[in-house]
Protein backbone atom coordinates (compact mmCIF):
# COMPACT_ATOMS: atom_id res chain seq x y z
CA UNK A 1 0.00 0.00 0.00
CA UNK A 2 2.79 2.59 0.97
CA UNK A 3 4.42 2.21 -2.15
CA UNK A 4 1.33 2.88 -4.48
CA UNK A 5 0.55 6.01 -2.17
CA UNK A 6 4.10 7.11 -3.04
CA UNK A 7 4.02 6.26 -6.27
CA UNK A 8 0.42 8.74 -6.78
CA UNK A 9 1.81 11.54 -4.68
CA UNK A 10 5.29 11.84 -5.22
CA UNK A 11 5.63 14.09 -2.20
CA UNK A 12 5.44 10.84 -0.14
CA UNK A 13 8.73 9.50 0.56
CA UNK A 14 8.18 5.81 1.37
CA UNK A 15 11.40 4.35 2.98
CA UNK A 16 10.57 0.70 4.01
CA UNK A 17 13.33 -0.11 6.92
CA UNK A 18 13.11 -4.26 7.78
CA UNK A 19 15.21 -6.97 9.11
CA UNK A 20 15.45 -10.68 8.54
CA UNK A 21 12.77 -12.38 10.60
CA UNK A 22 15.47 -14.03 12.28
CA UNK A 23 17.65 -11.09 13.72
CA UNK A 24 14.32 -9.16 14.74
CA UNK A 25 13.09 -12.12 16.76
CA UNK A 26 16.67 -12.07 19.16
CA UNK A 27 16.96 -8.18 19.18
CA UNK A 28 13.09 -7.27 19.76
CA UNK A 29 13.38 -7.25 23.31
CA UNK A 30 15.94 -4.84 23.54
CA UNK A 31 13.99 -2.53 21.20
CA UNK A 32 10.59 -2.72 22.31
CA UNK A 33 10.80 -0.14 25.33
CA UNK A 34 12.20 2.33 22.55
CA UNK A 35 9.28 4.37 21.74
CA UNK A 36 11.02 5.40 18.66
CA UNK A 37 10.78 1.82 17.43
CA UNK A 38 7.96 0.65 19.22
CA UNK A 39 5.72 3.53 19.31
CA UNK A 40 3.10 3.99 21.89
CA UNK A 41 2.04 1.19 22.45
CA UNK A 42 5.54 -1.05 22.25
CA UNK A 43 4.06 -3.17 19.43
CA UNK A 44 4.43 -3.50 15.98
CA UNK A 45 3.41 -2.15 13.29
CA UNK A 46 4.35 1.10 13.53
CA UNK A 47 3.88 4.36 10.98
CA UNK A 48 6.32 7.29 11.44
CA UNK A 49 4.79 10.57 10.30
CA UNK A 50 6.87 13.40 8.76
CA UNK A 51 9.27 12.50 11.50
CA UNK A 52 7.10 13.84 14.14
CA UNK A 53 4.35 11.76 14.69
CA UNK A 54 4.61 7.82 15.61
CA UNK A 55 1.00 5.70 14.87
CA UNK A 56 0.84 2.24 16.46
CA UNK A 57 -1.18 -0.38 15.67
CA UNK A 58 -2.76 -1.76 12.22
CA UNK A 59 -5.74 -0.85 12.23
CA UNK A 60 -5.36 2.97 12.89
CA UNK A 61 -2.20 3.05 10.47
CA UNK A 62 -4.46 2.04 8.07
CA UNK A 63 -7.10 3.91 8.66
CA UNK A 64 -4.93 7.03 9.14
CA UNK A 65 -3.30 6.26 5.42
CA UNK A 66 -6.49 6.11 3.88
CA UNK A 67 -8.12 9.05 5.30
CA UNK A 68 -5.12 11.09 4.39
CA UNK A 69 -4.80 9.84 0.98
CA UNK A 70 -8.37 9.55 -0.43
CA UNK A 71 -8.51 6.06 0.10
CA UNK A 72 -11.29 5.45 2.55
CA UNK A 73 -14.46 5.80 0.27
CA UNK A 74 -16.30 7.55 -2.22
CA UNK A 75 -19.80 9.34 -1.40
CA UNK A 76 -22.38 7.91 -3.51
CA UNK A 77 -26.07 8.88 -4.16
CA UNK A 78 -27.19 6.44 -1.18
CA UNK A 79 -24.48 7.33 1.14
CA UNK A 80 -24.07 11.29 0.80
CA UNK A 81 -22.31 12.55 4.30
CA UNK A 82 -18.82 11.64 5.13
CA UNK A 83 -19.29 10.86 8.93
CA UNK A 84 -21.63 8.15 8.10
CA UNK A 85 -19.14 6.49 5.37
CA UNK A 86 -16.78 6.56 7.59
CA UNK A 87 -19.03 5.01 10.15
CA UNK A 88 -19.67 2.34 7.94
CA UNK A 89 -16.18 1.56 7.02
CA UNK A 90 -15.03 1.50 10.70
CA UNK A 91 -17.87 -1.22 11.02
CA UNK A 92 -16.54 -3.38 8.25
CA UNK A 93 -12.72 -3.06 8.63
CA UNK A 94 -11.97 -4.44 12.43
CA UNK A 95 -14.65 -7.08 11.40
CA UNK A 96 -12.43 -8.20 8.05
CA UNK A 97 -9.23 -7.97 10.11
CA UNK A 98 -10.71 -10.03 12.80
CA UNK A 99 -11.54 -12.78 10.01
CA UNK A 100 -7.79 -12.58 8.81
CA UNK A 101 -6.72 -13.02 12.35
CA UNK A 102 -9.09 -15.56 13.41
CA UNK A 103 -8.06 -17.68 10.32
CA UNK A 104 -4.15 -17.25 11.06
CA UNK A 105 -4.37 -18.07 14.89
CA UNK A 106 -7.09 -21.27 13.69
CA UNK A 107 -4.05 -22.78 11.74
CA UNK A 108 -1.37 -21.98 13.88
CA UNK A 109 -3.40 -23.66 16.23
CA UNK A 110 -3.58 -26.70 14.18
CA UNK A 111 -0.44 -27.28 13.64
CA UNK A 112 0.61 -27.63 17.38
CA UNK A 113 1.12 -30.77 18.94
CA UNK A 114 0.29 -30.02 22.25
CA UNK A 115 2.05 -32.96 23.55
CA UNK A 116 5.50 -32.74 22.65
CA UNK A 117 6.88 -29.52 23.88
CA UNK A 118 9.76 -29.64 21.49
CA UNK A 119 7.00 -29.08 18.46
CA UNK A 120 5.43 -25.96 20.18
CA UNK A 121 9.41 -24.83 20.83
CA UNK A 122 9.77 -25.21 17.07
CA UNK A 123 7.28 -23.57 15.64
CA UNK A 124 7.22 -20.72 17.84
Amino acid sequence: MLEDISYTHKNVDCKENFELLEKAAQSWPLRKNDDTISGPFHQLPVLHWNHTQIFGQTLPVGQLLARKFDLYGKLTSSIDDKDLLHGYIDGVVPCAYTDVIFNILQCIWTMIDFVDEKKIRRIF
